[in-house]
């Protein structure tokens, strides 16, 4: 596993189970995600379509949605989070 990744799950783990020791770095973090493409709503699509940055956008998260669905598959006796907790602890990182 990347360590990335495991940067990613420990971060989700604090979501469901926050341990004391880290929450002042977890409460640090951005909760307002929808800035980012991953988040973004049907208006900022629209805007964005038929552009070269809406495709690539739009691919990014198409990739994203593809590494959730691996890593739910690679671990799914402890990978109990949604698509969601896993594109917000992915930005964050």
């Amino acid at each position: 596993m990347k360590n990335y990744m495991q940067l990613i799950l420990w971060l989700m783990d604090q979501e469901k189970f926050p341990d004391e020791k880290f929450k002042p770095f977890v409460d640090m973090l951005p909760t307002d995600l929808s800035a980012f493409a991953p988040f973004y709503g049907e208006k900022e699509w629209e805007i964005l379509e038929g552009t070269w940055i809406g495709s690539h956008l739009k691919e990014c998260c198409e990739n994203l949605d593809n590494n959730y669905r691996m890593t739910q598959k690679l671990a799914p006796e402890i990978f109990d989070h949604s698509a969601e907790a896993f594109k917000k602890a992915f930005l964050i990182y």
